[in-house]
């Protein structure tokens, strides 16, 4: 738009309930996203204070056409294997990857295969544990690889950090942390996740906490520039960031 970006706005098919994670098909032809809304419309609004009758966290679909957006329609119990399912990826051939929580506080990453026209029962990724505390897939189109967020697989630091994990013929290789310019120490305080890939297949956008690093004695100079920083994007609240994935895959 003019080279700049438009206002935010609510999607047409969202807004009634808490939804999150939109994930593009690699053909643009429908999204994938979370969302708590019960698995069967309600017949009639619940009054202020009642509990809301099968409300749980899975994933939607909605298509998209010349016309607009479908309404959401519910991924089957193959995908949606638990209340608690969270954000997805998916391939180029259908196949969706997914976070799930649970049970306590094991977070794995699942991939329900979409094959002869149906989805498969979603099954644990080899290198998903449930001790690593693996979240936040975001596989390669042709499923080549897979950039996920987790806590715990650094020994002293269970801050979510980004890996890379290649696909090895028939089967995955072992995940690798991703290290990038100007990135945290290996213990330091941010946290990186939510990866997205850009159209382009080798951009990497991601959400960070991180903050710049802070060496004292200072000059009045540099707490003139922390101020400024600190009121724009350094306040450890979470930002967009980029990287180019070249190199590495």
């Amino acid at each position: 738009m003019s080279g700049r970006w438009s206002e935010p706005q609510v999607a047409p098919f969202s807004g009634q309930w808490p939804d999150s994670s939109p994930t593009w098909s690699p053909d643009g032809k429908y999204i994938v996203f979370v969302s708590t809304r019960p698995k069967v419309p309600l017949k009639e609004s619940p009054k202020p204070g009642e509990p809301i009758p099968g409300l749980v966290s899975n994933l939607w679909r909605v298509d998209r056409s010349t016309a607009g957006w479908s309404e959401p329609v519910r991924l089957p119990d193959e995908v949606n294997i638990t209340a608690a399912i969270f954000k997805p990826s998916v391939a180029a051939n259908g196949d969706v990857f997914l976070t799930v929580i649970g049970p306590d506080a094991a977070k794995s990453i699942y991939v329900s295969r979409w094959q002869n026209g149906s989805f498969q029962p979603a099954t644990l990724l080899p290198f998903s544990d449930g001790a690593k505390l693996d979240v936040d897939p975001e596989v390669a189109p042709d499923e080549s690889f897979l950039i996920f967020s987790s806590g715990g697989r650094i020994d002293g630091d269970q801050h979510e950090r980004l890996y890379l994990v290649k696909r090895e013929g028939d089967h995955w290789g072992a995940p690798t942390l991703i290290r990038y310019q100007n990135d945290v120490t290996k213990y330091g305080a941010s946290t990186d996740n939510e990866p997205k890939l850009g159209r382009d297949g080798v951009t990497l956008y991601f959400s960070s906490d991180r903050t710049e690093a802070t060496h004292f004695p200072r000059t009045h100079a540099q707490a003139e520039d922390d101020l400024k920083r600190m009121n724009s994007w350094d306040n450890s609240n979470s930002n967009v960031w980029m990287f180019s994935l070249k190199g590495l895959i």
